[in-house]
């Protein structure tokens, strides 16, 4: 809307009519407006008149339809017919549009996304404008706080320029004037959409001017000339006369004028590295064995941010050295575009001063070399970091070093200093526990003097060890058979220690170990842990065997290359091969081959007769005996004695289903009674009876003994019994008091 006045003054005595004719006009007449279009200017008074103009659209200023032309009629109050003076006011509009033409870089409509950048990263954005109307303007940009985040913007954002003027310039002509939008975060901010930048767009129109005797008002848009008029009367009346009239006005300065507030929408985020040490704190690698040329450990720099980083390692110092690399002269120095860069040449003689920074992609800290100690890792992505540790000392000692891991754009608040690393390994001497005896043999018997265990317990079967010769004994081993002997060997450190084990001859003219063997030569105890170490024992005859068990420490060195390691822990085995056997007590009669021999007395057909068979295990070994019996007549069979005192050890079996008659177990020392009866068959007359009784002892191939059976059957009519025969009568006698008596007759030569 614009309005512009029209004043109308009287210098007459006497009252005029005015009337204003061409408001409401088809076409543009129709967008003035006046509150009267009719009124009366008192003598000597003025009268302004209000012309109001709306445009409706733009308009050019050379065209005929933007122009008006108004007639203002002055009349007589009195009735005059007519008009006495008609005045023309041309008027000329020239209405137009603001058009601003705001394009950013990047970002959407009436927006602005920086995107996400680091902390302390300065970034900028442009904002490019366009004055496409047709009259100068100018624009205002104010930074506001979030209503939402009540984030203070102006301490992160800066335009430049805030304000200017934009020429009038059109669709075509119009020159492009950038603002930049400059985002500097100093610490994490996330700005989603936030209205926080406005723009005010204003309008710069001239002052408006007013003109008195044919003057002219001029406003921007809108151009009302008026004329002089003179109105004349009577002479007797007197002149009257209406002028019209407007005095200019002085120069005054534009009028400014905010036709629009536009809010711009910004995003942005800044975020420190943000990352993840994997161990957190420190690497350890934990006790290590004297002797131990190298391990490697590793951690790993994890990137969990959104940017990619760069880190370096270099060693802690507890004052600020001179010398230390900086990340951020680093960062100069380091290409951007690879994700695992080494510095340059020029560079590492830059930094090689120091040895406590790296150089060549590798850091040496005490013991420890890391590699590589500087590189860039991606979003995402990680890096692993070798931890080389070569202990070299003599003695056992503890090393710890610390090293700071500096990663650029980090949280100064969190790490101002970096992150401070520990490096930590400790050398330790392999030990085994050679001093607590009761266990190493803890299956076995500890004795303090094996001669005198021997006088006591010679039936005694498994293992002894006697302190004051330092020996081991396998006890009562059968001749062919393997016996087994663990040893525990306790690890009493905090290492691992790897042991050989080793039988070696008792003396030099022992060459080769005979009997003995070890399971294994090498074995690895883990830490506070044992290991048994198991001996076998195999005879291969009745004799004594002997050989000499070493535990030896790996990594040991040799005083002389002459002699041999010495061991840690050694003592003595010995073992020695033994046969079950079992002695015939009774009978006491032997054939000329040795051979016992039981004779029964003549004996009536239909009459059964019983003799003794008397058993003895004298030898170091329970004893097994099978007996077998070789009767082709059938009148001999064997029976449990009553004078046996361990009747269970004695079995009786069905020789129509086994090819014994019987089997017992003897204990060391334990005699066994058996009864052997003879009753002839009387449906074969009186004769002769010869059989074979064989003892086989069960793991003693030696041990094959043949008792031989004779006996005899009549049929008198008259008999005597226990007249003669080929036993005397103090047979009994003899048998107790250990003697055999020797007969001619021989055994069946086979059976």
């Amino acid at each position: 809307k614009e309005s512009r006045i029209i004043r109308l003054k009287n210098t007459k005595l006497i009252p005029v009519r005015w009337r204003l004719i061409g408001i409401g006009q088809e076409g543009i007449g129709q967008e003035f407006s006046t509150k009267t279009d009719t009124g009366i200017v008192e003598p000597l008074s003025t009268y302004e008149l209000q012309l109001n103009y709306y445009a409706s659209r733009p308009r050019s200023p050379a065209s005929q339809k933007n122009k008006l032309q108004l007639k203002l009629e002055i009349s007589d109050t009195e009735g005059m017919p007519g008009a006495i003076k008609t005045v023309n006011i041309p008027v000329m509009v020239e209405p137009y549009d603001i058009v601003l033409d705001m394009t950013f870089q990047k970002g959407n409509d009436r927006g602005i996304d920086f995107g996400n950048v680091r902390v302390n990263q300065e970034t900028k954005q442009s904002c490019i404008l366009k004055n496409k109307g047709k009259r100068e303007i100018k624009y205002k940009f104010e930074l506001v706080p979030d209503t939402k985040s009540k984030v203070d913007a102006s301490k992160f954002f800066e335009i430049v320029p805030k304000q200017g003027t934009l020429a009038a310039g059109g669709d075509r002509n119009a020159q492009a004037t950038s603002v930049n939008i400059v985002f500097k975060p100093t610490t994490e901010i996330h700005l989603r959409e936030a209205e926080i930048i406005v723009v005010s767009v204003i309008n710069v129109a001239p002052s408006p001017k007013g003109i008195e005797s044919g003057g002219q008002l001029n406003q921007s848009t809108t151009h009302i000339g008026a004329s002089l008029s003179t109105l004349k009367g009577g002479s007797e009346a007197g002149a009257i006369r209406n002028v019209i009239a407007a005095q200019q006005q002085p120069v005054a300065p534009p009028i400014e004028e905010e036709v629009a507030r536009i809010r711009l929408k910004i995003s942005a985020k800044a975020t420190y590295s943000k990352f993840v040490l994997m161990p957190e704190k420190e690497v350890n690698f934990g006790p290590m064995p004297m002797g131990t040329s190298r391990r490697i450990e590793k951690f790993i720099i994890e990137n969990h941010g959104e940017h990619d980083f760069k880190y370096i390692i270099s060693k802690y110092q507890r004052e600020a050295s001179p010398q230390k690399l900086n990340i951020k002269e680093y960062k100069k120095v380091s290409p951007a575009n690879r994700a695992d860069s080494a510095m340059s040449a020029k560079t590492v003689r830059k930094y090689d001063q120091s040895r406590d920074v790296p150089t060549q992609g590798r850091l040496q800290v005490g013991p420890f070399t890391i590699s590589p100690a500087f590189a860039m890792i991606m979003p995402g992505g990680n890096t692993t970091v070798s931890v080389e540790c070569i202990p070299e000392s003599d003695v056992p000692r503890k090393f710890e070093e610390e090293i700071q891991i500096d990663i650029a754009d980090k949280n100064p608040a969190e790490y101002p200093q970096g992150i401070l690393y520990k490096l930590k390994s400790e050398l330790i001497v392999p030990q085994i526990d050679t001093s607590d005896i009761s266990s190493i043999f803890e299956e076995h018997r500890i004795v303090r003097n094996l001669s005198s265990f021997q006088n006591i317990a010679d039936s005694v079967t498994g293992g002894v060890y006697g302190e004051e010769e330092r020996r081991f004994q396998f006890r009562n081993v059968i001749v062919g058979r393997t016996s087994k002997a663990r040893f525990k060997i306790t690890n009493s450190q905090k290492v691992p220690v790897d042991i050989t084990l080793a039988l070696r001859p008792i003396s030099k003219v022992q060459r080769v170990v005979e009997a003995f063997e070890l399971d294994t030569n090498r074995a690895q105890i883990p830490p506070y842990s044992s290991y048994f170490a198991v001996v076998s024992f195999t005879p291969t005859s009745m004799q004594s065997y002997s050989a000499i068990f070493d535990v030896i420490i790996d990594g040991q060195i040799k005083t002389n290359k002459d002699t041999r390691i010495t061991p840690n822990f050694s003592f003595e085995i010995h073992g020695e091969g033994h046969l079950p056997r079992v002695t015939i007590l009774r009978p006491a009669i032997r054939n000329k081959k040795a051979q016992a021999m039981m004779i029964f007395n003549k004996l009536l057909l239909g009459r059964q007769t019983t003799q003794q068979l008397l058993l003895l295990n004298d030898g170091v070994l329970p004893a097994k005996v099978d007996f077998y019996l070789h009767d082709v007549e059938n009148v001999f069979s064997i029976e449990t004695s009553n004078e046996n005192p361990h009747p269970e050890h004695l079995v009786i079996n069905d020789i129509t289903r086994k090819a014994t008659v019987a089997s017992a177990i003897f204990e060391v020392g334990q005699k066994i009674a058996l009864d052997v009866l003879f009753k002839p068959k009387t449906t074969q007359g009186p004769q002769r009876y010869e059989a074979a009784l064989r003892l086989v002892v069960v793991d003693n191939q030696y041990e094959d003994t043949i008792v031989q059976l004779i006996g005899e059957s009549y049929t008198d009519d008259i008999t005597l019994d226990n007249i003669h025969g080929f036993v005397t009568a103090d047979e009994n006698l003899t048998i107790e008091s250990g003697q055999q008596t020797i007969v001619e007759e021989d055994a069946p030569s086979k059976y």
